[in-house]
């Protein structure tokens, strides 16, 4: 479910992870300004932590959150393997189409040797005779 908020659609996750975002920056304010005496110590630790967790609420790469990205990159890069992958292929669901692609690419040559036909003369002039040529 989305909310929109101006030109920025938000979802639920979105809006859960910034209010959590801003629980622990404030936790951490309060702890960090020593109840409000040093609030410029409080600031520096609670904008970054605070800053974390809306970069993660916003980070979209190809249609991808940042949990999906990052094992995406995980498995690319660690876990990789030798198993590639055809791009821009037709694919080919019915089995009698599957059957002829497989009957076209596993044709085999087939060599026709002819053989000569050796006629003796005679029986040359017996065919001649006989009304066959």
């Amino acid at each position: 479910m989305n909310m929109n908020l101006g030109p920025i659609s938000i979802s639920l996750v979105q809006v859960f992870l910034l209010m959590v975002g801003l629980g622990a920056g404030l936790g951490i304010f309060q702890m960090a300004s020593g109840g409000g005496k040093n609030k410029t110590m409080g600031i520096i630790f609670a904008v970054p932590v605070v800053l974390l967790f809306v970069f993660i609420a916003f980070f979209q790469i190809s249609e991808m959150g940042l949990t999906a990205f990052l094992a995406k990159l995980a498995r690319n890069y660690f876990f990789d393997s030798n198993i590639k992958y055809q791009t821009q292929y037709t694919r080919v669901t019915k089995p009698h189409d599957i059957l002829l692609r497989r009957s076209h690419i596993s044709e085999k040559e087939e060599k026709i040797e002819a053989k000569t036909l050796i006629i003796d003369e005679q029986e040359l002039e017996k065919i001649k005779n006989g009304g066959l040529l």
